[in-house]
């Protein structure tokens, strides 16, 4: 078809395009490259900046004010919401304003495409738009995830099909944009070419301004860039070879080996006596009666490039809410290290034990409000949830994710390679 098309653009002798071809492109004539499957769409800018975007220009602007789908006239309440929300550690940006959406970078309209908006939207949208946008959140962190399984993969395609066939039914054909079309394609994208994350343009926009902040202060020198390019290339090896402390600040800012589970304490330690429920928690885990007889506590700890942190109320960040390898979800109040039934005086060599003691969440099932999710994703992506009192305790490797913790829904990170 794209043959054809590109043909009857070249022949129409208008300089006009079909179907959205203008024309037979050299790259057609390479030997075993698929012009259509060869291309990757770009999710950053069809996705994020495109769709996403495109929504709430339909929600909030003024022009829209006579449509069943608009709601800007309570963007000062919608605020209330986002504003109130305490991301993870991974989203550098704070929840901003929703009237100045406009200068909204890309990674800001990823945080409410698939965290902040099952907290801001309902009570507002109406169940047929909430729903259907909620087919684009499910499907994009999906196919967002560090591996996709084949299941998974037709699962984000049904739904993005919906997506785009109910787009033109909500909000009609003039607003099925090119970038909405893409969506059909995204699945069989991700199965020739992998995650989203992995052919997108962040890492590119990321490092261009690292290499912009290289042309500070020399003028523009060619030789002075160089310099100062290889230094910056070669610090984190540097750095490794100088740092032999894996809690410094500084040997955290080298790469790490994204395949190998690697898990460190940071920060300074202080004493901890275990009694009560911890104390019972921690035997559960180890399935016998433990003397302790030094236990340090910690607040923080990193495996691969993820940090994990114990409960903070008085910051904006929190990076304690956790989804387990059992399928369970927590939020961690304590983090621990202690020799097992050590009776040493001096020179220690018994062998420490690390644990985390986790608050649990309830999970809702058949919840109300799993009505706006599709119910193929309320129980693996959004999950609605009440807090609990047990206390239960973990080795560091029982972790399978971070998750935010949004209004009563838990939402995982979908994989540990982007910052949002």
């Amino acid at each position: 078809m794209f043959v054809e098309n590109a043909r009857e653009a070249e022949s129409s002798h208008e300089n006009t395009s079909e179907y959205g071809v203008k024309g037979m492109s050299l790259l057609s004539r390479l030997p075993l490259f698929d012009i259509v499957f060869g291309f990757v769409p770009e999710y950053m800018h069809s996705v994020l900046v495109g769709v996403t975007k495109q929504l709430f220009g339909l929600w909030l602007n003024s022009e829209n004010s006579m449509k069943d789908w608009y709601v800007g006239q309570q963007i000062s309440q919608m605020d209330s919401y986002l504003q109130m929300l305490k991301p993870p550690s991974e989203m550098s940006r704070s929840p901003q304003s929703l009237k100045g959406r406009d200068t909204w970078k890309a990674s800001e309209w990823r945080a409410f495409l698939l965290f902040y908006a099952v907290s801001v939207l309902p009570g507002f949208l109406q169940p047929p738009f909430l729903q259907h946008f909620f087919c684009l959140s499910v499907s994009i962190h999906i196919l967002l995830q560090e591996s996709v399984s084949q299941n998974d993969l037709q699962l984000a395609h049904e739904n993005l099909v919906l997506f785009v066939r109910n787009m033109e039914e909500l909000y009609g054909e003039e607003n099925v944009s090119f970038n909405c079309h893409q969506l059909i394609h995204l699945a069989d994208c991700v199965r020739n070419w992998g995650p989203l994350w992995a052919t997108s343009a962040f890492s590119f926009e990321k490092n261009s301004a690292n290499l912009r902040a290289l042309l500070s202060n020399i003028n523009y020198n060619p030789k002075k860039i160089q310099d100062k390019f290889l230094y910056w290339q070669c610090l984190p090896s540097h750095l490794r070879s100088l740092v032999s402390d894996g809690n410094s600040p500084l040997a955290r800012i080298s790469p790490v080996n994204d395949t190998t589970d690697c898990y460190n304490l940071l920060g300074n330690s202080r004493h901890l006596d275990i009694t009560g429920s911890i104390k019972l928690a921690i035997e559960e885990l180890l399935k016998r009666p433990v003397s302790f007889r030094s236990v340090e506590a910690f607040d923080s700890f990193i495996n691969r490039n993820t940090v994990y942190s114990v409960n903070h109320e008085e910051t904006d960040r929190t990076d304690c809410v956790i989804k387990l390898k059992n399928g369970c979800y927590g939020e961690i109040q304590f983090i621990v290290r202690f020799k097992e039934n050590c009776v040493c005086t001096s020179n220690c060599v018994c062998s420490t034990i690390s644990v985390i003691v986790v608050q649990l969440f309830y999970i809702k099932l058949d919840a109300e409000g799993s009505r706006m999710i599709p119910d193929s994703a309320s129980r693996t992506i959004f999950v609605e949830v009440e807090r609990t009192t047990q206390l239960k305790a973990f080795f560091l490797k029982d972790v399978r994710c971070k998750c935010m913790y949004v209004d009563g829904w838990l939402v995982p990170l979908p994989n540990s390679y982007e910052r949002y």
